[in-house]
């Protein structure tokens, strides 16, 4: 017998999971897929209309909380957090490590001078942590956190950078190695270095991190990325909502955690 599980996330998470989802379509899992974008009040009609019998979704600032509590007592699997929820699977990728392949990218480069790029999120603060632990006593690692892009889709761009990006941008010492915490901030650094006339990469070394060829590929110049192993991540999310389907008892004190991949060099920081 099948079991239905209601898959609720954005299409671009969507999008990264669906190949090491897709075998478990072969298996005793049937996926119905809702938008975790949607008003709280309609997928809360979804979820009783549905009825899944498992739920798998990804950590979004409030919206998760919210989500889980009308889903209490239905197996749960959440992506890319390390937050722990009682009976509830977490996956993620170990955003630490994160931070220390970009460094060690940028360190590789002979750069001497390095920042960081932040949004205020917990992965974000984990992967600063990573990169200035790496960088460590060699250079200062000066961070600014840019607020607003939880307003805006993952993958649209069109925010204008905020004065506060403008002038931490003109103060830093170049040339500098800038680790933006996720591919959308990398590449809203860059279109702010292009209005400001700050060269990237003969000025600004720039690396994102997700490797998200969708955003990577239209950013000007081409934006470097750490790369996450997204087939890994939707292998353990769908292992581990078959075994709660299951029944088997597995230790859900600690998340579930993927190493990342290595970064992915383009040509926002290619020249070094």
């Amino acid at each position: 017998m099948s079991h239905q599980v209601a898959i609720v996330m954005s299409e671009v998470f969507l999008r990264r999971l669906t190949p090491s989802l897709m075998p478990f379509v072969r298996g005793d899992l049937d996926f119905r897929i809702v938008s975790i974008h949607r008003p709280d009040s309609e997928l809360e009609r979804l979820l009783d209309d549905l009825e899944p019998d498992g739920l798998i979704t990804e950590w979004l600032p409030e919206k998760t909380e919210r989500l889980l509590e009308r889903a209490r007592g239905i197996p749960t699997v959440i992506v890319d957090t390390d937050f722990q929820y009682p009976g509830v699977v977490s996956v993620d990728v170990d955003d630490e490590a994160v931070g220390r392949e970009a460094a060690r990218a940028l360190q590789r480069s002979g750069l001497r001078h390095f920042a960081c790029l932040g949004n205020g999120q917990p992965y974000s603060d984990q992967r600063i942590k990573g990169f200035s632990d790496q960088v460590g006593a060699d250079a200062s690692v000066t961070v600014h956190t840019e607020s607003g892009f939880e307003e805006t889709r993952y993958s649209e761009s069109f925010v204008r950078p905020s004065l506060e990006l403008r002038n931490w941008l003109m103060d830093l010492p170049r040339p500098i190695g800038i680790f933006a915490v996720h591919d959308p901030l990398g590449r809203y650094l860059c279109g702010a270095c292009q209005q400001l006339g700050i060269k990237v990469p003969d000025e600004v070394s720039v690396i994102g991190a997700n490797n998200d060829e969708l955003v990577c590929g239209l950013t000007h110049p081409m934006l470097s990325s750490v790369s996450i192993p997204w087939n890994a991540i939707g292998e353990v999310a769908g292992e581990s909502m078959q075994g709660l389907l299951a029944g088997e008892k597995r230790d859900l004190a600690e998340p579930r955690i993927v190493q990342p991949g290595g970064v992915i060099i383009r040509h926002s920081a290619h020249h070094f």
